[in-house]
């Protein structure tokens, strides 16, 4: 370890900085320029190639009638596809390339949209970030892709290298709302909205005029075309889907989201009932603070699971519910023919269901981390996104620390399976 950091760590401050490693890299590019060697140097894939490493968002194909063909977008691989419901994979990015991918959406057209940029980062829960030490890094924009092999940086997003308060520097998420055809991009800069397919982009507004530029973390777009979404950890709302009609949802009473102390939120929107949206709220320690649900399309919310109970603790391990990893796994997913029927992912797997009118959600953990190879419950930590398979309300795909795995609803237990064979994103921390 001393030698590494002895060749790696900037040799004045003694740590390794993300922007360091963008100058050495346009260095290295501007120095491969004025020379003529070619060193044609011939790399072999060595592995390992059965255990993989973190995935924030996957597709699955439009173009694929029989929803075998799956895209996963790694956070240090770049991006991967299966033909065969992750038995195999192949990346599709260029082996030259290691997009840090933190996102992905496909329109009507089928064209694919990748963002880049790795904000969601380990500093956010252990004892590096008060050293200066930052887990993420600053991306390179979004890429879109025409036929779901070959992916183009879209010019208007690329950000200014070597800064981490650049805009564009973080894609946190992308949403397409097939209502009027735009494409939604929340980032560090705000939420951005282009109309032209990612060929320029404008800031979303309230109907006041405010331009929505805080940090984003989430955008989810509903069946109505209904937007919500989560600008400096506030929830906007957009009823009509128009970018410029956005308007506070969050005011911090009983019957509204809280507006203070919270790291993040993620949002999901019932397909069968657009009506029906749900909230995951955590707090700056990465707590829960509470799962909320509204019946009204976001104007009024009640909580459906408290925070600061052991026996909900979904971002944190043990009896320790004031700290824990929901800035950093918080994922959301309603079942596709059950507006009332819910997927939290946490550290764990959790089903939520409808038990009351007015009370709590039942709540039932449905994974268990790694304990027994091939145990049917067995689940990665770290869950990053959920995503059912179109025409199956049972089948899914879950995104972790550790690739991506399949599930299937077989009540009382569900069925989990690795489904990272050659999907080459390790990731060390």
């Amino acid at each position: 370890a001393k030698y590494l950091a002895k060749i790696r760590n900037n040799q004045v401050t003694g740590q390794i900085d993300f922007r360091d490693v963008v100058q050495a890299r346009n260095q290295l590019e501007r120095m491969s320029a004025s020379s003529n060697r070619n060193f044609a140097l011939d790399w072999k894939l060595l592995g390992p190639d059965n255990f993989s490493g973190r995935t924030r968002a996957l597709i699955f194909d439009s173009g694929d009638e029989t929803s075998n063909t799956i895209i996963a977008a790694s956070v240090s691989g770049g991006l991967y596809k299966s033909t065969n419901l992750g038995l195999t994979w192949n990346k599709i990015n260029g082996w030259d390339k290691a997009l840090k991918v933190s996102c992905m959406v496909q329109d009507d057209q089928g064209n694919i949209y990748a963002g880049t940029g790795e904000s969601f980062a380990t500093e956010d829960f252990t004892n590096f970030g008060p050293l200066g030490y930052n887990g993420g890094f600053i991306g390179t924009g979004i890429y879109m892709s025409t036929d779901g092999n070959t992916f183009n940086q879209l010019e208007d997003t690329k950000p200014v290298m070597n800064s981490d308060t650049a805009a564009w520097a973080f894609i946190n998420d992308l949403a397409y709302n097939s209502t009027n055809g735009h494409l939604l991009a929340s980032t560090n800069h705000g939420l951005r909205v282009s109309v032209n397919g990612g060929t320029t982009w404008t800031i979303a507004k309230t109907t006041e005029g405010e331009s929505l530029t805080g940090n984003s973390f989430d955008v989810n777009v509903g069946s109505d075309g209904k937007i919500i979404a989560d600008i400096d950890n506030l929830c906007y709302i957009s009823a009509s889907g128009n970018p410029v009609q956005f308007v506070l949802s969050s005011r911090g009473d009983s019957a509204s989201l809280p507006t203070s102390d919270i790291g993040r939120i993620e949002f999901a929107i019932a397909p069968s009932d657009p009506n029906v949206v749900y909230a995951s709220v955590t707090n700056e320690e990465g707590a829960l603070v509470n799962i909320y649900l509204s019946d009204d399309g976001g104007n009024d919310w009640r909580i459906i699971a408290p925070g600061g109970t052991e026996s909900l603790n979904f971002f944190g391990h043990g009896d320790n519910v004031d700290v824990g990893q929901g800035i950093y796994n918080n994922c959301l997913e309603v079942f596709p023919d059950d507006p009332y029927k819910v997927i939290l992912g946490g550290i764990n797997l959790w089903e939520g269901r409808k038990y009351t009118e007015t009370g709590f959600y039942q709540w039932t953990q449905r994974s268990s981390t790694f304990a027994i190879p091939g145990f049917i419950s067995g689940l990665h930590e770290d869950q990053h996104s959920i995503v059912f398979r179109p025409g199956h309300n049972n089948q899914f795909a879950i995104t972790n620390d550790g690739g991506v795995f399949t599930g299937i609803v077989n009540n009382p237990v569900w069925d989990f399976t690795n489904a990272s064979k050659t999907y080459y994103s390790t990731q060390y921390y």
